[in-house]
């Protein structure tokens, strides 16, 4: 469990989860708080964890969000959930 993984408190089994996506180092960081932020829109963690690793995403050519933090894409991720999450287009 990382420190991030405490302040946004999400389940303790997500950073093996996310390790377990080949997801590591700062991207992993970020990759628990883009959780965080999905968790919102999804309800749950497991929803939210599940739209991370296997929606694709049109803006992104297809690729998943964790397609796009094993790149070390997690900006765009980012990006991509404010805009979202503010009610703009995907």
């Amino acid at each position: 469990m990382t420190e991030a993984d405490d302040a946004y408190h999400l389940p303790k089994d997500v950073a093996t989860r996310i390790s377990g996506l080949g997801i590591t180092g700062v991207a992993h960081r970020e990759t628990v708080k883009i959780l965080y932020a999905v968790r919102t829109w999804t309800g749950d963690t497991d929803a939210a964890f599940e739209w991370f690793s296997e929606r694709p995403l049109p803006s992104f050519g297809g690729r998943t969000a964790a397609d796009l933090a094993r790149e070390g894409r997690t900006n765009a991720v980012k990006a991509y959930v404010e805009r979202v999450g503010a009610g703009g287009f995907a």
